[in-house]
């Protein structure tokens, strides 16, 4: 009886264990089933046709076809093609563009993409078919296993057109061999722009060294001394005219660039513009014709940066017109763009050599010139174009130029500027007085032996006393251990150690002293842009002077300040 009870328990627990078995092998199903969702709503999303493929038993069955999809899904559900195999073959020799995907049949081939699956999540093929009813010719396949725990080689297999990916990635293409392309024509122009500026450097240099040692030794004869004077002062002044033109482009393309715009009579400026040339239009034989016609004299502009661009075209048209030649020079006013403004047409002719019409593409690179300055006779840097356009644009107009090669340039120039008639004209400044500068004290704060040796000396020719202070603070303390009308000026530069100029002066300004305080400061610094300017004028001092320094802008600033 008891054998009987045990026995029935038994069976009955057996029984239980295989209800169990079935439980969890029907949730391991149902999980698969789940899964299997999962990637096919996932692939669907973004494919247009979708296929369950069996890579083992080498079957296919279509999950999701869009009408315009011609991957073979019409002839699989018609049954004329039954297995994974056949129907690759069928795509390849049906709409496959061979040339676009010579390892097709091969990675799709059943063992080799089995074998590929092991050890990747997913395949991705791309290739180009014959374009479906919707023109698509570009198709993206993906094959991503099901399992990859168990025996089974299960497959999704979408498939989707990318004929917008592949004109993108044309594009992108394109775009970044045009960015090579021009990047090695930079290089290239920047080669070409160092080897000019390493001539064009030596040779000023050579002169200056060279001429300098002819003064050791003639210099007792009075006419070779002043010759050799001449031309290295001509040559020093040419070396300061590269490296301004340097800086001045790296300036403008860092933004830093400053407009100034005040009221000026466009009569007045155009004609010291013409001043400048006319006498050397003269001597070099070139006729020279200047024309105006406008109504609006009083106008707002940025005299300097005008007068730069005006200056190097002009510039441009005397070195590169021959004797006999003609410069002409044509300034019209036209209808504003807005109210309150009105457009000046600057017009710049000449008779020259000319540029090439293949120059005349790349005129306003950087770096760029047409002939070295040995093969032109001319020199320069290849960056007054650059900078003339830059200039221009910075003051919201445009240029134009129009050359061909020996029979001239024409280079026109549109601005917009602001009319000033109804301001009054700005009073010619009353003659300044001469200032006898003998017995006049001046602090002059430079940390720079050699530059302080040149001023000085300068100063001293003047009649002025001179004491030196080799930074801000000993500046600082040199004028606190003095009476207050001990000192004259201060004459500060920026860039000293332990504390600058733009602070030492600042510093002076907040004295308690207001006599110590109030007296005249002016920068005589290196760092000579407009915003140089604009910084030193805001921590107090009174002007500024550029190095190298002018002895007479240094002498006129002097006296103004010391009336």
């Amino acid at each position: 009886m008891l054998n009987i009870t045990i026995d029935k328990v038994r069976h009955i627990e057996d029984k239980d264990a295989n209800v169990r078995e079935t439980l969890v092998e029907l949730q391991h199903a149902l999980d698969k089933s789940e899964q299997e969702r999962h990637f096919y709503d996932a692939l669907c999303i973004d494919y247009t046709a979708a296929y369950l493929c069996d890579l083992m038993a080498d079957t296919m069955t279509v999950i999701k076809k869009k009408s315009f999809s011609h991957c073979a899904a019409e002839e699989l559900q018609s049954g004329s093609i039954q297995c994974y195999s056949q129907w690759i073959r069928h795509s390849y020799n049906t709409f496959v563009v061979k040339e676009s995907a010579p390892g097709f049949m091969e990675m799709f081939d059943n063992r080799n993409l089995m074998a590929y699956l092991d050890d990747h999540e997913s395949f991705v093929y791309r290739h180009r078919t014959l374009p479906n009813r919707a023109g698509m010719e570009y198709f993206e396949a993906r094959a991503v296993r099901l399992y990859s725990d168990d025996d089974s080689y299960k497959i999704i297999l979408g498939y989707r057109p990318i004929d917008d990916i592949v004109e993108e990635e044309r594009e992108s293409r394109q775009k970044l061999e045009q960015a090579l392309k021009r990047a090695e024509e930079a290089s290239h122009a920047k080669s070409a722009f160092w080897f000019n500026m390493s001539h064009d450097i030596r040779t000023p240099m050579n002169a200056i060294i060279g001429y300098t040692d002819l003064l050791e030794i003639y210099g007792d004869d009075v006419e070779k001394r002043e010759d050799y004077l001449g031309k290295i002062k001509s040559s020093s002044e040419y070396l300061l005219s590269l490296l301004n033109d340097v800086l001045e482009m790296a300036r403008i393309e860092s933004g830093k660039y400053i407009m100034d715009e005040t009221v000026t009579d466009i009569r007045e400026f155009d004609r010291s513009i013409c001043d400048v040339f006319e006498n050397q239009l003269e001597q070099k034989g070139i006729r020279f014709v200047y024309t105006m016609d406008v109504r609006h004299h009083m106008i707002f502009c940025d005299t300097v940066k005008l007068k730069e661009v005006l200056l190097n075209v002009l510039s441009n048209a005397y070195k590169y017109t021959m004797p006999g030649g003609q410069i002409t020079f044509e300034v019209t006013e036209i209808p504003g763009e807005k109210e309150g403004y009105a457009g000046y047409l600057a017009v710049i002719g000449d008779t020259g050599i000319g540029m090439s019409e293949t120059f005349l593409q790349t005129v306003y690179d950087s770096f760029s010139r047409e002939r070295t300055s040995t093969e032109s006779g001319q020199n320069g840097t290849g960056l007054g174009m650059a900078i003339t356009k830059k200039l221009v644009e910075l003051m919201g107009g445009t240029i134009r130029i129009e050359s061909e090669q020996g029979k001239g340039t024409k280079v026109t120039i549109l601005l917009q500027h602001r009319l000033a008639d109804d301001i009054p004209v700005p009073a010619d400044e009353p003659e300044q007085k001469t200032v006898a500068f003998q017995g006049k004290r001046i602090l002059l704060a430079e940390d720079n032996d050699l530059n302080a040796e040149i001023a000085e000396e300068i100063l001293k020719m003047d009649g002025f006393v001179v004491e030196r202070a080799k930074d801000g603070i000993e500046c600082i303390s040199m004028l606190e251990n003095h009476p207050a009308a001990y000192y004259d000026l201060i004459l500060m530069d920026i860039q000293m150690p332990n504390m600058n100029g733009y602070r030492a002066a600042a510093a002076i300004r907040e004295m308690v002293d207001k006599e110590l305080a109030d007296i005249p400061i002016v920068a005589m610094t290196a760092n000579a842009f407009e915003e140089d300017k604009k910084r030193a004028l805001e921590v107090g001092m009174n002007a500024h002077i550029s190095k190298p320094v002018n002895i007479r802008a240094l002498e006129e600033t002097l006296g103004k300040l010391l009336v």
